[in-house]
């Protein structure tokens, strides 16, 4: 560690306990790191380091015993803080949080989250602001914004970074310091006037407001224009956050208690279907859990060998050339083979998450590489065991919980298990055929099994494409493109093998010079724009064309 710059490398040891894995975030109060606690037998925490004055020494420690004794599903627990050293730096440990912030979130969905969502997210923070508002002295927090919230693994919104918590001091008419982030800090601590519990509730509704108007700070609002760009915002869920919004604390609502039970009472209209929205309450198999915020595309070859896993990748580097944000997931009930193409034993980040057996909730930090996040199957485990994971409800909501608006599923030839045919015929809300030059194996079984399932996709209106891999002149081309059930929509050309070796052996699963990635984007782009969600990319046809100038 450098003095006050607050740099550690992967690897070092801090207070002879903590292994640095990564750096996860920074900030103008210091830098957090992903490390493993030693003494745990490796337990993942989030170690914040902070650059103090040696007049915050005592107000460091007194706010960090405070923060110790937090107890909250929706807070991290705060397991061990050190005073700061001669150097100014002090650190805080507290439990790791898998997921997403929700300024990630929010990009990732294109600036656009539903409004269930939306009112799930604000009831939990809202619990949270009452039980910190409840302690006593109450403790303000004072800093609510989008990359202060963790969405973790089982969708909870997570209230971190409470570096400029302050307890309340009933008696005082200024804060000791002005701070908050402008365009969610309330006028009272712009102004550098005392805040109180009410200048959280501002912070919430300016928060809410910004999620709702895509984006807009609630501080440049006109109350006779707004336009939120969610549709079905009930008028009673409006009104609140104007009254949250208000410039005079006095004429917010009197408590964060207060706020919850309008929430509650709102959610609960809405469930009953007697409000201007409603929440998709059913449970159970078959189409009861097609109401989702993940689309996903799954990609199957037409016989072993079609090339289903490198189509997947190609399609993942034109997403990216795009600007779309996606998850590239290996479906499990086979062999693992996306951790080995992707060299995974070298750049996959430590304890990060697999698509293994244990389908139902995200445990770890997801590999992510530009726009893209990559869970392959855990090459560690056994074929039979990787059998075990069942596709059922469970795993669409693993998939949903990896926090992007679509996922590539490599499917490949898995599809030919019974169990994952009926999943993907019920679920997939596009199917993507691949099938190349060599269809030796394409047998009248597989064609009619296939046949089968694409109907099943046709039947409930979902997306149902073919692709010709491998794609190249000879004799009898169009003899092969005849054998496709429709027409392809798009085909890959036939890359030589010193370059798909050249791919392999430098862990990019596919060829990615330059002119690769461009011919991806351009044969795929009809592709795309048939599966990437509204309103996620404005026109993937078009997006990023200044990549390749």
């Amino acid at each position: 560690m450098s003095g006050k710059t607050l740099l550690v490398e992967p690897g070092a040891i801090f207070a002879n306990r903590y292994r640095v894995v990564e750096p996860i975030g920074q900030g103008g109060m210091g830098r957090v790191y992903m490390a493993e606690d030693l003494r745990l037998e490796g337990r993942l925490r989030a170690l914040k380091l902070i650059a103090t004055l040696p007049e915050e020494r005592e107000a460091f420690i007194r706010e960090a015993r405070m923060l110790c004794r937090l107890t909250h599903p929706n807070i991290p627990e705060i397991v061990d803080y050190y005073s700061p050293n001669e150097d100014g730096v002090a650190a805080i440990v507290m439990d790791y949080i898998a997921g997403d912030t929700l300024a990630q979130r929010f990009d990732k969905f294109g600036r656009k989250l539903s409004f269930g969502q939306v009112l799930q997210m604000t009831i939990q923070l809202c619990e949270v602001l009452q039980y910190l508002h409840g302690q006593a002295p109450a403790i303000v927090y004072r800093d609510l914004k989008p990359s202060n919230v963790i969405i973790d693994s089982r969708d909870r919104a997570v209230l971190v970074d409470f570096g400029i918590a302050r307890w309340h001091r009933p008696n005082a008419v200024s804060d000791t310091l002005q701070l908050g982030t402008p365009g969610f800090a309330s006028p009272e601590q712009l102004l550098g006037k005392q805040s109180d519990e009410r200048s959280d509730l501002y912070g919430l509704g300016a928060l809410v407001y910004f999620l709702l108007t895509g984006g807009f700070f609630a501080i440049r609002r006109n109350r006779h224009s707004e336009k939120f760009v969610v549709e079905a915002v009930p008028r009673a869920f409006r009104e609140m956050v104007e009254l949250l919004l208000s410039e005079d604390p006095s004429h917010r609502p009197k408590s964060a208690a207060s706020v919850l039970e309008h929430l509650l009472n709102i959610r609960e209209l809405g469930a009953s279907g007697e409000g201007s929205f409603r929440f998709d309450a059913s449970k159970g198999g078959g189409n009861s859990f097609i109401k989702r915020d993940v689309t996903i595309a799954a990609v199957l070859s037409a016989y072993p060998g079609a090339g289903a896993t490198f189509v997947t990748l190609a399609l993942s580097s034109a997403l990216s050339i795009a600007g779309v944000d996606h998850a590239v997931v290996e479906c499990p009930g086979g062999e693992a083979e996306m951790y080995g193409l992707l060299d995974g034993a070298r750049k996959m980040p430590a304890r990060a998450q697999f698509a293994n057996g244990a389908c139902q909730r995200v445990a770890g930090p997801i590999w992510r590489e530009g726009r893209a996040s990559y869970v392959p199957l855990d090459p560690f485990r056994a074929a039979q065991a990787q059998c075990h994971c069942v596709l059922d409800e469970s795993f669409v909501s693993f998939l949903q919980k990896l926090g992007a608006p679509l996922v590539l599923l490599d499917v490949s030839s898995r599809w030919e298990h019974p169990d994952a045919k009926e999943w993907i015929g019920n679920i997939a809300d596009s199917i993507i055929w691949v099938a190349d030059c060599y269809p030796s194996k394409w047998s009248l079984k597989r064609q009619q099994e296939g046949a089968s399932l694409y109907q099943a996709i046709e039947g409930r209106q979902a997306a149902a494409i073919w692709i010709a891999n491998r794609d190249h002149s000879f004799a009898e081309r169009k003899e092969w493109l005849s054998m496709f059930p429709v027409a392809p929509l798009t085909a890959l050309p036939r890359f030589s093998e010193d370059a798909v070796l050249k791919a392999i052996w430098d862990g990019a699963g596919v060829p990615s010079a330059k002119k690769d990635k461009e011919l991806y984007f351009r044969s795929l782009k009809t592709v795309l724009k048939r599966i990437v969600p509204a309103g996620v990319a404005k026109d993937v046809l078009t997006a990023n064309t200044a990549y390749f100038s």
